[in-house]
Formats: C-alpha cells, sequence, structure tokens
C-alpha cells in the first residue's frame, strides 16, 4: 500500500470474469458531469472538472498491483483536488481481481477508472459517484438504494441513489467537498487524467512528417497530371 485504504468499486465483484476493458486511448475521457450533477446534487455540492490531463505512460495503462497505484499518486497535485485516472484496465485494488471497473483511496484523492466500462455503461453515473464517495471517506454499506452498496445498479434520475444521515455528515465534513466565496456552494474538485500509450520519439515524429509531406506531394503531383 501507499499509505491508503484501497477500495474495490461497487461493480468489480459483479463483473469479475466478464471483459470492460478497453482503450483510454480510443475512449478518452468520458466525465459523465451531468449525472454526477444530479447524482450530488441531492446533497448540495456541485462536481466541476478541471481541464483533463495526459500521462503518456505504458506501463500505467492496466494496473495490475499496488507498486502502480503508488505510480498514479506521483501525478496528484492538491490535497484538495480528486485525481480521477482513465486507463485500459484494473485487475487489482487492495487484491488482484480481473476487471474491476473502478478502485478508490479511503478516504483520499486517487481514483482509477476502466474508460471503456464509463464510457459505454448504463451504470457509469454510479459507479464514478460510488468512488468520489470513498475518496470522501464512505465505506461500502450493502443497503439497497444507497449509493456505497457493493452492487451494480443503472443510473435513475427519477430514483437516484441516497446517502443515510451519517454517511451525509461524512462527506460534508470532508475536506474534498469545498465551498464557493460569495455563493456558499459547495463543490467537489476533480482533474481527469487520461493515461495514454508513451509518446513517440522526437526522431520518430520527423518520420512522420516526412511521411506526411512526401504523401502530400505525390497527391498534389496526381492532381496535376
Amino acid at each position: 500500500m501507499f499509505g491508503v485504504t484501497l477500495k474495490k468499486s461497487l461493480l468489480a465483484v459483479i463483473l469479475s470474469g466478464a471483459s470492460f476493458a478497453g482503450s483510454a486511448r480510443a475512449a478518452n475521457v468520458t466525465l459523465n458531469e451531468t449525472g454526477l450533477d444530479a447524482l450530488y446534487g441531492q446533497w448540495s455540492i456541485d462536481i466541476r472538472y478541471n481541464a483533463t490531463q495526459t500521462i503518456y505512460n505504458s506501463a500505467l495503462l492496466s494496473i495490475d498491483n499496488d507498486g502502480e497505484f503508488g505510480v498514479l499518486s506521483t501525478y496528484q497535485t492538491s490535497g484538495s483536488v480528486i485525481s480521477m485516472f482513465f486507463v485500459d484496465s484494473i485487475n487489482f485494488c487492495g487484491i488482484a481481481l480481473p476487471n474491476i471497473v473502478g478502485c478508490a483511496s479511503v478516504p483520499g484523492t486517487l481514483i482509477a477508472l476502466d474508460s471503456g466500462f464509463i464510457a459505454s455503461s448504463g451504470a457509469a453515473v454510479t459507479a464514478v459517484g460510488h468512488e468520489i464517495g470513498h475518496n470522501l471517506g464512505l465505506d461500502h454499506l450493502d443497503v439497497n438504494g444507497n449509493l456505497m452498496r457493493p452492487t451494480t445498479f443503472t443510473f435513475d434520475s427519477n430514483a437516484m441513489p441516497q446517502l443515510t444521515l451519517g454517511q451525509r455528515t461524512t462527506i460534508l465534513a470532508s475536506a474534498l467537498v469545498q465551498t464557493e466565496q460569495g455563493t456558499n456552494q459547495k463543490f467537489i474538485q476533480i482533474t481527469p487524467f487520461l493515461v495514454a500509450a508513451d509518446a513517440p520519439e522526437p526522431a520518430t515524429w520527423s518520420l512522420l512528417g516526412l511521411a506526411f509531406s512526401v504523401a502530400a506531394w505525390k497527391m498534389r503531383r496526381a492532381r496535376s497530371v
């Protein structure tokens, strides 16, 4: 471990053995901000995303051990901002388990998400909201309809997951819930990180540029003929 306790996503056990691993490069970053605003708006908390950052590190495309979570933590920049990493796959979260779709520090500021699942699943909003709950200090609570229940359920804006009074007290006491001066609006700030393959070396970029230039010249010559 690297100083925090890791928790599996509410979907990890249910989806074990099923392949939801997408490609962070292909799926890019899906923020689900509207759904998360509706979810956390129940407790008068606004979800605010900073600009997406990109990490070029092939070794972190798949999170397979505690050491790789430690490497992710080195990219964090602020103790009051959640760092949300979108990766290709997660196979470790405290224990080894294939096809985990989310893992978070409890409490803390680190979340790793399977980008393919978050981009395509109807349960993406509740999965991300669940992991944010872990960062705010919440553990699993196996109660029907509760956001922290360790089982999968699709997000429904007409019947949104709830928190107990004790859970609401815990999240509102978290240092991650900030208050905007002037409006007194409570908000959680998140920086998304897209984990991608290593960037090409400068020499590779030069060769690619030369190849594109030759191709463009040939196309212009063909048109003129």
